[in-house]
């Protein structure tokens, strides 16, 4: 549902969430709930050395991740370019149209 005042970037991503948000962000979640007890499980039965190893393992991947979400390269960019570009100056404007289309 396209709200006035919405630039053309957010009304093309509230097409594509279309109410799916929640359940990404439950999948997410529950994913990363399940890989913390696996890996809790598995640290609990290797040896210190092991745990060692693994642990490091986990920290390299999570860096991995977490440079991917501060430079998500060019597409993603982009996007949030062109989304800046029709927000309003008021933050407080923009966050309450995106709740209204989120929401």
């Amino acid at each position: 549902m396209p709200v006035a005042g919405m630039g053309a970037p957010m009304r093309f991503i509230a097409r594509i969430i279309n109410g799916r948000h929640e359940a990404v962000l439950n999948f997410s979640i529950d994913k990363a709930r399940a890989t913390s007890w696996s890996n809790a499980q598995l640290l609990a039965n290797m040896t210190p050395i092991q745990q060692e190893q693994h642990i490091a393992a986990m920290d390299n991947l999570v860096l991995k991740l977490g440079k991917k979400i501060e430079q998500p390269g060019p597409w993603a960019i982009y996007l949030l370019k062109l989304i800046r570009k029709t927000e309003f100056d008021v933050p407080a404007r923009t966050i309450g149209l995106i709740e209204s289309v989120v929401m």
